[in-house]
């Protein structure tokens, strides 16, 4: 009798090691002007940060740890790597090579991008313009074969800023989010056309999870396919004001598309503590973290 219940345990122990193994941990986070850069050459309000600071980013990273980091706001190669270290490798934005050079700011710029365990099979497909010919953030994408499976089509995207909720025609945020959203409503299309899954992460500047909402109805309007993971993860991100004071954003402007096909848990944020935000210059915005399960 007790060789049964050993026996049996260990099934279930070995149940468990291999459902882990097979769920692949991604993450999105735009880490604020990240740069190796001088600050002194740009105008903008940058963060200053010291080498204390990068060291808690990337103590945070490694806690974390996901498979896949789709990123934004980085400038450089120098910069991400600061943050996730050497076992990952890097797709910076198509918009940061020398082809692009029009389309980039002479100081400092918000590139997105991937950061992959160094593992997995990848494809680096050409980056979608979301906006033609307009100093805007690509959409960064990337193939990737889990476990040897069908690959995963996956974009890392930041969205124009100004337009987080309610459509207003006769705002230019608006409109050139209407424009971006009509770009991704399309590679939505031709996914799901070809039976491709796929997941769209990142910074969209936007409230998705209000009801019936404007840009995701651009974006998924007749395609049923598409699900909003992020649709009730509650928005737990605390920051510091400029006051000294801290408060938490209200909604989601960071959030997961993923096709139906795909088993993703529920997306939730990394929240900074108070320690934290005190002590260190991190990042206007949260980690947001998910599985995608086999």
């Amino acid at each position: 009798m007790l060789a049964r219940i050993i026996i049996g345990l260990l099934f279930l122990i070995g149940n468990f090691f291999t459902n882990q193994s097979s769920a692949t941990s991604i993450a999105t986070w735009n880490l604020e002007w990240l740069t190796s850069a001088n600050k002194t050459v740009s105008d903008l309000h940058i963060p200053q940060r010291s080498n204390n600071d990068i060291v808690e980013l990337r103590r945070i990273f490694s806690q974390l740890s996901p498979d896949i980091l789709a990123f934004q706001e980085v400038n450089d190669l120098e910069a991400i790597k600061s943050v996730v270290g050497d076992q990952y490798r890097i797709f910076i934005s198509d918009r940061s090579t020398h082809r692009w050079k029009s389309l980039q700011f002479d100081d400092i710029n918000q590139f997105t991008g991937f950061a992959v365990r160094a593992s997995f099979v990848t494809h680096d497909p050409e980056d979608i313009q979301l906006t033609k010919n307009r100093k805007l953030r690509f959409a960064s994408y990337l193939k990737l074969k889990v476990d040897g499976k069908k690959e995963i089509h996956l974009l890392s995207v930041h969205l124009k800023s100004g337009c987080f909720g309610k459509w207003k025609p006769s705002k230019e945020s608006c409109t050139t989010l209407k424009q971006q959203g009509e770009v991704l409503a399309k590679w939505i299309k031709n996914r799901t056309t070809n039976q491709e899954p796929f997941i769209i992460l990142g910074d969209f500047n936007h409230n998705l999870s209000y009801p019936n909402d404007w840009l995701w109805t651009e974006m998924t309007n007749g395609i049923p396919s598409a699900i909003l993971a992020t649709g009730k993860t509650p928005a737990t991100c605390q920051q510091k004001g400029r006051n000294g004071k801290l408060f938490r954003y209200r909604n989601l402007i960071d959030h997961i598309i993923v096709s139906a096909d795909l088993s993703l848990s529920s997306p939730h944020q990394y929240s900074f503590s108070a320690l934290q935000l005190n002590q260190y210059q991190l990042s206007d915005h949260c980690p947001l973290l998910s599985t995608l399960r086999e």
